[in-house]
């Protein structure tokens, strides 16, 4: 938005150069100023046109950053709206460090993040303090299992019986012995068999009582409360470098104020300075070199006062940034 303003400015000056010099080409002609005159504002005219060339590939540039910073996909037909911000906000409508810390305090992450540390070493703390009660604990495992090497026999049939040897009973009777074979075949077990088969289950009950481990626990009891005061300072040293981050940001914009008020001030003055400039001019009294120098003060001093105003924005945004505000203009 800068350089779209300086370009408006630099088109503003070439138009009242070009007003210059339609109306020294008429007195040169009527022979009421030399034409010495008219060939410096002819330069003067050239060196503005430049300006403008150079002000127009500044906003192409500036654009091209704006677009590379975005990682705009298709930049075909970007542009930048320019909102109306002339009405410059004064000093007492500015609010105070204390004013924006309040606000900041409540959702800047680091502050979060020193408060959550506290919040831990508290619980921290607690945990080890519950180490000098007793502990009854409870425990509970369920297991089964599947082999596919574990096999049943089936289809058991009985063979042709055959002797296989002999025996005497009690008489002295000698007897013949007979046995049988047996057919069959392996199968595997089935799973749902398995699973219910090898199943097994274990319930377990601990009590410990701290007895021998009193060093230990009262060593973890002062480590956490040593942490405990290390996390206090942090979120204490948080909101010291938070408040003076919007110290430092609100004087910025103070400052940025003053010297945007003061610019405004040398402009009135600047341009009051030009218009007798430029009446004496229109008069004969005055020669062209005089009156490009106060042409260009002038022009200087604009590009002054938009640099301040844009300064003095930027600032106030920062300001914004700590109240949690979205960033808009």
């Amino acid at each position: 938005m800068y350089s779209m303003d300086l370009l408006d400015l630099a088109k503003q000056q070439k138009e009242i150069t070009q007003q210059q010099f339609d109306r020294t080409s008429i007195l040169v002609e009527k022979g009421s100023l030399p034409e010495q005159s008219k060939y410096e504002l002819e330069a003067q005219l050239a060196n503005e046109e430049l300006n403008i060339v150079n002000n127009e590939n500044q906003l192409d540039l500036a654009k091209l950053n704006l677009i590379q910073l975005l990682e705009l996909e298709d930049p075909i037909g970007f542009n930048i709206v320019r909102p109306e911000i002339d009405n410059i906000s004064s000093e007492s409508t500015m609010m105070t460090v204390d004013q924006i810390f309040f606000e900041s305090a409540q959702r800047m992450p680091e502050i979060e993040y020193a408060e959550l540390n506290f919040l831990s070493a508290e619980k921290n703390l607690a945990i080890a303090k519950g180490s000098n009660y007793p502990r009854l604990t409870m425990s509970a495992s369920y297991g089964t299992g599947y082999s596919s090497a574990s096999k049943d026999i089936s289809n058991i049939s009985l063979g042709e019986p055959y002797l296989s040897g002999f025996a005497t009973d009690n008489m002295g009777t000698l007897l013949d012995v007979y046995n049988y074979n047996y057919d069959y075949t392996y199968v595997n077990r089935p799973f749902s068999d398995q699973i219910s088969d090898n199943a097994s289950s274990v319930i377990a009950f601990n009590l410990s009582i701290p007895i021998f481990n009193g060093l230990q626990t009262k060593t973890n009891i002062d480590n956490s409360k040593i942490y405990i005061e290390q996390s206090k300072l942090q979120v204490d040293q948080a909101r010291k470098d938070l408040y003076k981050a919007i110290q430092q940001a609100h004087a910025d914009a103070l400052f940025a104020l003053k010297q945007y008020l003061a610019t405004e001030k040398t402009l009135d003055a600047m341009q009051l300075s030009f218009d007798y400039t430029q009446k004496r001019y229109d008069q004969g009294l005055l020669n062209t070199t005089d009156f490009n120098v106060a042409k260009n003060n002038l022009s200087k001093t604009e590009a002054d006062l938009l640099r301040a105003k844009y300064e003095y924005i930027f600032k106030l945004k920062i300001l914004d940034f700590y109240r949690g505000i979205t960033i808009k203009l």
